[in-house]
């Protein structure tokens, strides 16, 4: 929606972004029910809105643990198709 963007991001909008972003996901970890999954995705490549920050997290909340999401792909597709297999 906005090309020019990426042309007037500075350093500190991406300090301001991952604080934002840490925030979102401290919050969104309390509503998580146990048992259950908080997914984090970003529309960034950027190894401090990605990695960095669920690396950040997850040493931080020890309840919560990474699951790739090709796992989770398959038990879903698994569930729909029960008769395929891969």
């Amino acid at each position: 929606r906005n090309p020019d963007l990426k042309l007037k991001f500075q350093a500190d909008d991406l300090k301001e972004l991952i604080e934002k972003q840490a925030t979102l996901l401290q919050t969104a970890a309390l509503t998580v029910k146990p048992g259950g999954r908080l997914v984090y995705a970003t529309c960034s490549i950027l190894k401090a809105e990605n990695d960095s920050q669920v690396d950040h997290f997850l040493k931080h909340h020890p309840a919560f643990f990474l699951v790739e999401v090709e796992e989770v792909w398959r038990k879903v597709l698994k569930s729909l198709f029960p008769g395929v297999t891969s």
